[in-house]
């Protein structure tokens, strides 16, 4: 019942978006309704939603390890830039959001613990669900983020990551220590980092934020050819 009033609600914003386009209304009333569209596609990502549904968190979990996900990382040394990673998931490789979402929220979390995702197996991975991923999860707010606060979070870590691996000053570390430095695509490195450009779709459709402090962000979102998990965080 609760899923077939929020698309008769989804249909009804989509009309009102549509109206507010045609009279030429102001951008900040178009840009909340369709916020609110977001939030509807987005309601099946929810901590209740997994908790609901664990057979398929840990069937996705399992299934994670075989999908075709690329790992992104813009790396540095910098204590207060540090790190970001992009973990992006093609939507051929998936069924549904909700798969792609528990399948790069295993990645992430396998690839921070350096851990083997390739080491989960059907018996291990109740445990697993259990022990890590879900209280994972209950730690994540699942607030809705339109395009322009995805791109001005990610584009200010990512601008100051490649200014800070382009800066002179930091060459004799860059030498020192090369695989600590640049950008990396499944763990090789970029030939030009200063000129790499994302794969990644600009059709953005749905945004959440999952953790959003000054030094903390983890945002999941959606374009029309791909799933996105974006982290980035500092112990500054």
């Amino acid at each position: 019942m609760i899923e077939k009033k929020l698309q008769e609600a989804k249909k009804l914003l989509a009309e009102v978006v549509g109206e507010l386009h045609s009279r030429g209304c102001e951008s900040r009333k178009l840009n909340r309704a369709k916020q609110f569209m977001a939030w509807i596609d987005s309601n099946e990502l929810s901590l209740s939603f997994c908790q609901r549904n664990l057979v398929s968190v840990k069937k996705y979990a399992l299934d994670s390890q075989h999908k075709a996900v690329t790992l992104i990382e813009y790396r540095t040394m910098r204590e207060g830039i540090e790190d970001a990673s992009f973990f992006i998931c093609p939507k051929e490789q998936v069924s549904c959001e909700f798969e792609a979402f528990i399948t790069l929220c295993n990645h992430h979390l396998h690839h921070y613990q350096e851990w083997s995702i390739a080491n989960m197996t059907p018996t291990n991975v109740p445990e697993f669900v259990d022990q890590w991923l879900l209280p994972e999860l209950q730690e994540y707010d699942f607030t809705p983020l339109s395009e322009n606060q995805i791109q001005d979070e990610v584009s200010w870590i990512t601008e100051e990551i490649i200014k800070t691996i382009m800066n002179e000053r930091f060459a004799s570390e860059r030498l020192e220590y090369p695989s600590q430095w640049g950008i990396f695509v499944n763990r090789q490195l970029v030939a030009d980092s200063e000129s790499y450009v994302l794969p990644i779709s600009e059709r953005f459709l749905s945004g959440l934020a999952l953790t959003l402090q000054w030094n903390d962000k983890l945002m999941f979102y959606e374009t029309d050819k791909e799933y996105v998990l974006f982290s980035w965080a500092t112990g500054a």
